[in-house]
């Protein structure tokens, strides 16, 4: 990654309509009974907040986009980020979700306080959660089948909610938080993050991410590549010309479309197209 591009990687990370979000965040946290977080099954660590994590209050750990994502990889995060403050469930919340398990989840780190308050007379008292997760992992998409509603805005854009909202279900009241990154990350990070759309793309240099996403897919998912581009013989150095040939890529005079075939391969990954992928695993940080 080039100097240029580095720098301006530090400029966009942290505007200030996020340093506001995390302190509207913090002011509300005494609000709040529990945490619910989402993120990214593909890249569970990268896609957490180090700034959210710290938050002393249980925590229901949602991974999102399970349908994008390795089975096998999944059942190692979810074992992994058990604990006796903290519950990780995983699911597609677009096409597989599942609020029974949600409030069952809810209601299980809730259990010590659900009992302190029946034995002092409270019954049914509603459950007030913050719900938070940077952006594009899928957090107003929760909010709107919890409540059964267009209650959040949902938009593919990074950082789309702008401001603290609370949203009322009939088992939990949610409060809907902005996404928001931190100020700073390593360039893994910021890798993996531009892999599942998490941060802007073009904050990055276009050929070194598609690079090195085209490396991991043949390193790690050759079998699935090969299927999606019908490709036989082909190389890490030749790789995008076998992709254009094989799907007609072609500029004027027959000249490859290189830039076309790496902008395919990015989109299609992102919408799990080419393989179900994690792109971390437990043990790995």
């Amino acid at each position: 990654m080039s100097e240029q591009n580095a720098s301006k990687m530090n400029i966009n990370w942290f505007p200030g309509h996020m340093s506001k979000s995390l302190r509207e965040i913090e002011t509300n946290l005494k609000l709040v009974d529990i945490i619910i977080e989402i993120v990214d099954a593909r890249a569970p660590v990268s896609s957490r907040n180090p700034e959210i994590i710290k938050y002393n209050k249980p925590r229901l750990l949602i991974l999102s986009k399970k349908d994008l994502a390795d089975e096998n990889s999944v059942k190692k995060w979810l074992e992994y980020f058990k604990s006796d403050n903290s519950l990780a469930i995983a699911m597609d919340l677009n096409k597989g979700f599942n609020e029974k398990v949600v409030i069952n989840s809810i209601n299980t780190l809730m259990k010590e306080k659900i009992e302190k308050d029946l034995k002092r007379g409270i019954r049914n008292r509603t459950i007030r959660a913050l719900v938070v997760g940077i952006p594009n992992v899928g957090k107003s998409t929760f909010i709107n089948k919890m409540a059964h509603k267009k209650a959040a805005g949902v938009g593919n854009t990074p950082g789309f909610t702008k401001s603290l909202k609370w949203v009322n279900t009939a088992n939990v009241d949610l409060l809907d938080t902005p996404g928001v990154l931190w100020p700073k990350f390593d360039e893994s990070t910021g890798i993996k993050l531009a892999l599942i759309g998490t941060i802007k793309e073009e904050i990055l240099d276009q050929d070194t991410l598609s690079n090195l996403l085209i490396n991991l897919l043949i390193d790690k998912y050759d079998k699935e590549l090969e299927k999606r581009y019908n490709l036989n013989e082909y190389s890490k150095e030749n790789i995008y010309e076998c992709i254009c040939r094989s799907r007609g890529l072609l500029l004027k005079n027959n000249v490859l479309d290189i830039s076309r075939a790496k902008y395919l391969v990015l989109k299609e990954f992102k919408e799990g197209l080419i393989a179900k992928v994690c792109l971390e695993l437990p043990g790995e940080q």
